[in-house]
């Protein structure tokens, strides 16, 4: 259930990011939902990626490895995440440091992104149309009523998963040999194609800084995109750059899943 609810975790937030793209839910005064949303996400990337190192199954441990390369790869962010958990090499101490990140430091990280995101929606509301905004005499219990029902169809679905997709006993990890098929996390293929697709004579520093600015630019997108209004008419090349973006997305994730896989 742990492993299943951490997909849907990511995947939950991945797809709300992107609402909040093309509804134009990052435009003043909420860049401060898109922001936090952002770095919401991030942070779960990385509470998934050091929980995948501490059951240390073949899958986890390389599937890390793959992911760390792509981490080591970024300049600046790299070095620093190799200083926070103690090394480039997987050892004893990066391991422990692994748990104390999964357990302590990125949950409270997690809660404080979660109060900053109700925080925000009660001062800027969530929603940019006033048609969809409920208020008056029984707008709680409404609202409570939502919650317990989604919360039991969540919980329904990842005991569902968990019984009919259970997750399988891997073998013991092995640093000296790497299994055939080992990939980055899924949401980590498209990075790891697209610095895999450049040429052999352009360094690797030059695709690192393109992947890097492309998070930055991401990131501060608010402060990126002046164009007046929400609408889709009012946002036009906005929209158009993200259909592409989520359009490369996806085909670099589905680059990055056979580039392993071919023989």
């Amino acid at each position: 259930i742990h492993g299943w609810a951490a997909h849907a975790l990511l995947l939950i937030l991945l797809v709300r990011a992107w609402r909040f793209f093309f509804q134009g839910m990052y435009k003043t005064p909420r860049e401060a939902f898109w922001i936090v949303a952002v770095l919401t996400f991030l942070v779960a990337i990385h509470a998934d990626m050091t929980g995948r190192l501490l059951s240390w199954t073949a899958s986890g441990y390389w599937s890390t490895i793959r992911a760390l390369e792509i981490l080591y790869a970024l300049p600046g962010l790299g070095s620093l995440f190799a200083f926070l958990i103690g090394g480039r090499t997987i050892d004893a101490i990066v391991l422990v440091r692994f748990y104390f990140l999964h357990v302590a430091i990125l949950p409270l990280l997690l809660l404080a992104l979660f109060f900053l995101n109700f925080s925000a929606v009660r001062r800027g509301r969530l929603s940019a149309v006033p048609e969809q905004q409920r208020t008056g005499t029984g707008a709680l219990r409404v609202y409570l009523y939502r919650l317990l029902i989604l919360v039991l169809l969540i919980f329904g679905t990842l005991v569902t998963l968990a019984t009919v997709i259970p997750a399988p006993f891997d073998q013991m990890a092995d640093p000296f040999v790497t299994p055939k098929g080992a990939r980055p996390p899924w949401y980590l293929l498209a990075s790891h194609a697209f610095l895999e697709s450049f040429p052999a004579g352009i360094p690797g520093w030059i695709s690192a800084i393109l992947l890097e600015g492309i998070l930055f630019a991401t990131l501060l997108l608010p402060f990126i995109d002046r164009s007046r209004g929400i609408s889709p008419r009012d946002r036009r090349v906005a929209i158009t750059a993200g259909l592409f973006v989520l359009a490369a997305w996806l085909l670099f994730t589905w680059h990055g899943y056979r580039i392993e896989a071919i023989p």
